[in-house]
C-alpha cells in the first residue's frame, strides 16, 4: 500500500491551509462554513516507510518529503486508501533542510559549550505567567484570549512555553518551546 504514495503524487491542499484561494486564505472560509474547491499539488514523497505497528490500528510512519507536503493529509489519504479512514496523531519533524534534530543541542549545552542564548535577547520582553490549561493550549500553538499587546513570553511554572504576540483581543503563540504532553497537562 504505502509503494503508491512514494514519488511524486498529487495532493489537496486541506480547507484549513494558509493557501490563498481568489486572494482568500482557506482557513478563513472554511471557519465561516463556506465551501472551496481547494487546489492540488505535486508533492514529492522520497521516502515513506512503516516504523512500528502498534497492534492497536496505530501506526508509525517515517517520511522523507518535499517542502508544501501535508503530513497530515497524507496519513488521511493512506487511510482512505485501505478503507479505513486515518489520522495524524503525533508529527515531529526531525530535519529541515541540512539541518537536523540528531546534531541539535539544548539551549543550556549551546551556552557552556560557549554559544550566545537563543533567549539572551528576549530579556525585555515581558513575561506572562499561564496556567496548566494554557500551557497545553499554547504547547499545540493555539492562541489564547487576552489583552496582551506586543511581543509576550508565556511562561508555566518556571518554564518558558512560547514567544507570542498579542493584538489586546488574542494571544497568538509565534514560536512554541514547549513540547506537548509534557509539563502540566
Amino acid at each position: 500500500m504505502l509503494p503508491r504514495f512514494r514519488g511524486t503524487i498529487e495532493q489537496r491542499v486541506p480547507d484549513y491551509a494558509a493557501v490563498k484561494v481568489d486572494g482568500e486564505r482557506l482557513y478563513a472560509r472554511a471557519r465561516r462554513g463556506e465551501r472551496v474547491e481547494a487546489p492540488t499539488r505535486a508533492v514529492t514523497i522520497h521516502a515513506l516507510e512503516l516504523v512500528a505497528d502498534r497492534g492497536d490500528g496505530r501506526l508509525e510512519l517515517e517520511v522523507h518529503c518535499s517542502a508544501g507536503t501535508y503530513i497530515r493529509a497524507l496519513a488521511a489519504d493512506i487511510g482512505a486508501a485501505v478503507g479505513c479512514g486515518a489520522y495524524c496523531e503525533e508529527l515531529r519533524r526531525t530535519h529541515v533542510g541540512e539541518l537536523s534534530v540528531a546534531d541539535a543541542l539544548p539551549p543550556e549545552d549551546a551556552v557552556a559549550a560557549g554559544g550566545r542564548d537563543p533567549l539572551e535577547g528576549l530579556a525585555h520582553v515581558p513575561a506572562l505567567e499561564v496556567g496548566a490549561a494554557a500551557r497545553a493550549e499554547v504547547a499545540h500553538g493555539r492562541p489564547l484570549a487576552g489583552g496582551a499587546r506586543g511581543r509576550v513570553l508565556l511562561v508555566h511554572e518556571g518554564e518558558l512555553v512560547a514567544v507570542a504576540e498579542g493584538d489586546g483581543a488574542r494571544i497568538r503563540p509565534r514560536v512554541v518551546l514547549a513540547a506537548a504532553g509534557s509539563g502540566g497537562e
